[in-house]
């Protein structure tokens, strides 16, 4: 099935857009709340879900009074267009409409109201329940391709907890088979089967056992094992290698820095020596200086005892030529 267009109107939120599809792999993208989540739960409205259903509420517009509506354009084959169109309420509110065109362009009216449902059902082949009917189950029809081909996106992995034998309907299983049916006559398929009963064969005997004599994948495995391990034991003892040669790396990067701890002590040492010893040198030579100054006071202060004595002398040399001056008048 290819859905070639989505058309929808006040539907949770978005008040009027419309994405076409191509063939193949369709990418929707945009930022957060844009609300590329909520065309997909458009397309899943319109296909699984009755436009009087009470889960259809949610899809309701807080900004008008104007229902939900989806309008969806697929294809099943070539020249077999269908255009879904449902308008969710109850009463004159909800409305289904299912149109059918070979151009795509020009539609008639195939089915209305509550056939619609019935009809896609019919087209689908997904293994839905009939809809509507007592005992049915109310929201959402439920099938194990509905929810593989177009799950919730809050709950993609409930894919895992389907199975086609879930399915009240054998269209599911029928549409499967059919496929797998042509799948099995595509070459590339048949060719990959038969390489893949090429391997089983040279694995297994018809009985199922393993077959082990020399060259089966058993032996050959059993083979790559041994020397894998043999391989993993080599690196492993290589790796103690290394281990045990950085360990001592480390201490000799450890001694290194030690020993250049040292040698800094040792410099710092050297360098409060050298300059202990200039300051001896200068005190020595201070102190040769000082001593040599002493001794030039010594004598300087010899000479001034020196010349007071002879000033003495003077004098008193003086005083005895005068008192004979005197002794002599």
């Amino acid at each position: 099935m290819w859905i070639r267009q989505i058309s929808v109107r006040h539907f949770a939120g978005i008040r009027s857009a419309e994405v076409s599809f191509e063939h193949g792999l369709n990418v929707l993208y945009g930022p957060n709340e844009i609300g590329k989540s909520t065309l997909v739960d458009a397309m899943r409205a319109a296909l699984l879900l009755q436009h009087g259903a009470t889960a259809a509420r949610d899809f309701e517009d807080w900004h008008t009074d104007q229902p939900p509506q989806v309008k969806l354009t697929f294809e099943t084959e070539p020249q077999r267009i269908w255009r879904v169109r449902k308008s969710f309420g109850k009463g004159s509110d909800g409305s289904s409409y299912l149109d059918f065109s070979r151009d795509g362009n020009t539609f008639t009216q195939d089915a209305k109201g509550r056939e619609v449902d019935g009809r896609i059902r019919d087209l689908l082949r997904w293994g839905l329940p009939a809809p509507g009917g007592k005992g049915r189950p109310r929201g959402f029809s439920e099938s194990f391709l509905a929810t593989t081909l177009l799950a919730d996106q809050r709950s993609v992995a409930s894919v895992l907890d389907r199975s086609l034998d879930d399915d009240s309907d054998e269209s599911g299983k029928g549409q499967l088979t059919a496929a797998l049916q042509a799948l099995a006559q595509d070459p590339v398929f048949r060719a990959v089967v038969a390489r893949t009963r090429q391997h089983v064969d040279e694995a297994f005997t018809s009985t199922g056992q393993r077959v082990r004599r020399r060259g089966s994948p058993w032996i050959n495995l059993r083979d790559q094992r041994q020397a894998a391990d043999q391989r993993r034991t080599e690196i492993r003892r290589r790796v103690t290698e290394s281990d045990d040669a950085r360990a001592r790396v480390d201490k000799c990067r450890e001694e290194l820095d030690e020993a250049r701890g040292q040698l800094d002590n040792a410099r710092r040492h050297h360098k409060r020596v050298d300059v202990a010893w200039d300051r001896q040198r200068d005190r020595d030579t201070v102190s040769a200086e000082f001593a040599k100054a002493e001794r030039e006071r010594d004598r300087i202060q010899g000479l001034h005892d020196d010349l007071d004595k002879a000033r003495r002398d003077l004098s008193t040399a003086k005083e005895a030529v005068g008192a004979a001056d005197k002794g002599m008048e």
